[in-house]
């Protein structure tokens, strides 16, 4: 049986029950209230705030590139000019966060589509290392470590569809976008490469350099040559955009814009005609050349009035237009190393050589100041010469005779002028007659041209060679052999021999000769040599004209100079001349040297520097064929060829057979 149990508690009372409700309700309302004011606070109070944030989030700010300016010859035609292209970039500040799948994934991605290489490998930046990465992303690392506020141009010439493709797919490549930029377009493809430059993004240690002050991480700056030399003029300012942009970075609307300023036209001195030339007359006279030729040459064409500059090139040449895209440094050294004879050197300023029988007048002149010979002097040749304990020969050992001033520099008798050169020695630390007037003529010392990277050249004399002793023995004694900066011996007069005729230590540049030659040609004015004329707005109104320097002034005689063009007259005009078989029947006047100079090693190196008179345009040209063998058979009709499109002759070659040095 159940037990009933007995109930002990009571049941709350009808009143406090209402009491606990009301309690409870008043709790609900007070923490109601506080949300309804939280929210009114965020809505109506603190909204504009948070909606700023919001637009924040939807704001970019993007940099609008402007275009360099144009580079065109004398009368106006294009040389450079710069053409609009899509480039795909990546913008380190919008990346996944370092380390991430994620942030590989965005090369990958654009690696796979762009055709680039897709397999992963480790990758070290610094000290930091990454296990995996593509070869693009490795260098998105590396890129921006070392700028790390610059856009990097993953592809700077993207095809409408490669363009499109990253636009339709942005929300899955964060950090990635596609940039109107402007690239440099070579309507002259390889014509005056090396005289033009290139261009590309300042790289960290330029960014540190007072010349780029001011200037931003991931700016296109002139790199070399006239586009380095220049770069302040042809160098637009940047504008930049505010753009309002919907969740896929779909552009909506502009809010601020400021437009880019194109850069400057820079007008030059140089003859379009001229500088193809030019060109096409270096590869003949490679083609002509005996030597088993390099396949180098170089050509300097200018005004022997004021110095401007109406043409200059050098061999091997490139299409400046591959500098427009990233390039990997396989392709460089493919391009432009060793095997590819440097096409980046701008021989006519950038390579001193012996010059060989164009020294000549230089001797000749140094000689009739000083009394040691007269034009009148005759001076027994019978090939060949011993001086000391040496013999000196001519090419060939050829004997020309009797020979005065006039017909040595036809001939282009060598014993006529070891014999001045063994006169004319001195044991004084800088030398003697033939290198004094050497440094006033110019050599030795850059030319002061407008182009970067010009070589000074060399005049050897007695304190030259001991200096280099000590610096060979410096450099012994620090790596353990011997670095090949001097044999050890002090001053000869077979150096002094070796001079007179342009060869032994004796180096200068092509355009240092034509500075030279210059000089003797307009009585005595060592020009500063100059490329551009002046710099223009868009209107074509001049902004600044550029001036050279004002000349050094060389003694020189003006009685001894007659008799010396008279000899290049003789040299390129009269038969039996050295280049007489390649001008004599030009129909123009022509004072000319040919050269033949002898490097240890190589084949002849073929000069040759001619000027030629002309009421308005005369005209002094240079040109040199590495192992090009004599200058009459390469290097002399290619000057021909030039100075024919100078002066409207008709162009025709006619090759020489001269086979003197």
């Amino acid at each position: 049986m159940i037990e009933p149990v007995e109930m002990t508690g009571r049941a709350p009372s009808a009143a406090r029950l209402g009491r606990r409700v009301a309690f409870l309700g008043a709790v609900a309302f007070v923490l109601f209230g506080l949300l309804l004011m939280r929210l009114w606070y965020l809505e109506v109070l603190d909204g504009d705030s948070y909606l700023a944030k919001a637009n924040d989030n939807q704001i970019r700010d993007v940099a609008i590139a402007a275009p360099r300016g144009r580079i065109v010859d004398h009368s106006g035609r294009v040389l450079v000019d710069s053409r609009p292209a899509n480039a795909i970039v990546v913008l380190p500040g919008r990346l996944p966060e370092q380390g991430t799948p994620e942030r590989a994934a965005v090369s990958e991605r654009i690696s796979k589509a762009l055709g680039l290489p897709t397999r992963t490998s480790p990758c070290k930046v610094g000290e930091a290392a990454f296990q995996s990465l593509t070869p693009l992303g490795c260098r998105i690392e590396k890129e921006a470590a070392a700028l790390p506020y610059a856009n990097i141009i993953i592809k700077g010439d993207a095809s409408r569809g490669e363009a499109a493709w990253l636009l339709e797919n942005r929300r899955n490549l964060p950090g990635a976008d596609v940039a109107r930029i402007w690239l440099r377009s070579y309507p002259q493809g390889p014509v005056g490469a090396q005289l033009f430059g290139t261009v590309g993004e300042i790289t960290a240690e330029q960014v540190d350099r007072p010349r780029f002050a001011g200037i931003s991480q991931g700016t296109v700056i002139g790199q070399s040559g006239l586009e380095f030399e220049y770069d302040r003029y042809l160098r637009g300012r940047d504008g930049a955009e505010r753009i309002q942009v919907d969740s896929s970075g779909h552009a909506r609307r502009t809010l601020r814009r400021q437009n880019p300023v194109p850069g400057k036209t820079l007008r030059l001195s140089l003859d379009l005609g001229v500088m193809r030339e030019g060109q096409s007359a270096l590869q003949t006279a490679i083609s002509l050349g005996e030597g088993g030729s390099s396949g180098a040459a170089a050509y300097v064409a200018m005004d022997p009035r004021d110095g401007s500059v109406v043409g200059l090139g050098s061999a091997p040449s490139f299409d400046p237009s591959v500098f427009a895209k990233p390039i990997s440094n396989a392709r460089y050294e493919a391009l432009f190393g060793p095997g590819a004879t440097y096409p980046q050197l701008d021989r006519a300023i950038q390579s001193a050589y012996p010059t060989g029988s164009t020294f000549k007048p230089v001797t000749a002149l140094a000689a009739l100041a000083e009394g040691a010979v007269t034009t009148g002097t005759t001076i027994d040749d019978p090939g060949s010469i011993k001086i000391g304990n040496l013999i000196f020969h001519n090419a060939g050992n050829v004997a020309n005779g009797p020979v005065n001033l006039a017909s040595a520099l036809k001939l282009s008798s060598d014993v006529y002028f070891y014999r001045l050169g063994a006169k004319l020695n001195s044991t004084a630390p800088q030398g003697g007659p033939i290198q004094d007037l050497a440094r006033q003529l110019g050599f030795g010392q850059a030319t002061g041209i407008d182009l970067p990277g010009e070589v000074k050249g060399t005049i050897p004399s007695p304190h030259w060679r001991d200096e280099r002793k000590v610096l060979e023995q410096e450099c012994a004694k620090k790596r353990g052999h011997a670095c090949g900066l001097s044999d050890g011996r002090g001053w000869t007069v077979g150096d002094s021999v070796n001079l007179s005729v342009g060869q032994g230590d004796f180096l200068a540049s092509p355009l240092q000769l034509a500075v030279a030659y210059s000089a003797i040609v307009n009585g005595g004015t060592v020009l500063q040599p100059r490329v551009a004329q002046d710099v223009r707005n868009d209107n074509g109104l001049v902004l600044q004209a550029i001036r050279s320097a004002p000349g050094t002034r060389a003694k020189l005689n003006q009685a001894n100079v007659n008799s010396v063009l008279e000899g290049l007259r003789q040299a390129a005009m009269e038969p039996g001349g050295t280049s007489a078989d390649v001008f004599g029947t030009f129909g123009r006047t022509v004072y000319g040297k040919t050269g033949t100079a002898q490097r240890a090693g190589q084949a002849d190196q073929a000069w040759y520097a001619a000027y030629i008179p002309d009421k308005t345009r005369p005209l002094v040209i240079v040109v040199t064929v590495e192992q090009g063998g004599f200058g009459a058979v390469s290097a002399a009709p290619a000057a021909r060829l030039i100075a024919s499109q100078w002066l409207g002759v008709k162009k025709r070659l006619v090759t020489g057979r001269s086979k003197t040095l």
